[in-house]
C-alpha cells in the first residue's frame, strides 16, 4: 500500500498546475532568509525541501505528517542534502510546538483528512505562527456548502 501513496504523492507533485500552485503558496508566504517555516502535512517532503532555498541557511523549514511512513521517505529524501530542514510526525490537531515558534506556516489539502474538525487545525496552525505572519492553506471542500 505504501508504493501506491507514494507513487500517487510523487505524480501529483509532478503536474504542471500543482508545481505552479505550489508556486503560488510559497510567494503568499512571503519567507524571508532565516525564516522558520512550517509544513503541516508535508507527506514525502518535496514541498519543505522546494521551501528551503527561500529561508537559507540561518533558517528552518519542518515538516509534518501523521504517517510515519511517509516522515520516514521524506527524512531518506533529504538525508543527502545540506538543506536546513526537518521532519516529525505529527498531528494537525495538536502540534507539538509553542506559541508563534514560526514565521510561516503552510498546508495543502491537508484539512479534509483530519480527524476532527478543521477549524480546530487551523487554530492550532494560527497559534504557532508568530502574530502578522503568514498562515497559507489550500485545501478541497467536499461537502458543498
Amino acid at each position: 500500500m505504501r508504493d501506491f501513496f507514494v507513487d500517487f504523492m510523487d505524480h501529483a507533485n509532478a503536474q504542471p498546475d500543482r508545481q505552479r500552485f505550489r508556486k503560488i503558496i510559497a510567494e503568499r508566504l512571503n519567507i524571508a532568509t532565516g525564516d522558520r517555516v512550517l509544513d503541516v502535512g508535508c507527506g514525502t517532503g518535496d514541498d519543505v525541501r522546494m521551501l528551503a532555498p527561500l529561508v537559507g541557511s540561518t533558517g528552518r523549514v519542518v515538516g509534518i505528517d501523521a504517517s510515519k511512513t511517509m516522515i520516514d521517505l521524506a527524512e531518506e529524501r533529504s538525508r543527502l542534502s545540506s538543506l536546513p530542514v526537518s521532519f516529525a510526525v505529527g498531528n494537525a490537531l495538536s502540534l507539538d510546538f509553542p506559541d508563534d515558534a514560526f514565521d510561516a506556516c503552510r498546508c495543502v489539502t491537508v484539512l479534509m483528512h483530519v480527524d476532527g474538525e478543521p477549524a480546530d487545525a487551523i487554530a492550532e496552525m494560527v497559534r504557532v505562527t508568530r502574530p502578522g505572519r503568514h498562515v497559507v492553506i489550500f485545501d478541497v471542500h467536499w461537502d458543498g456548502e
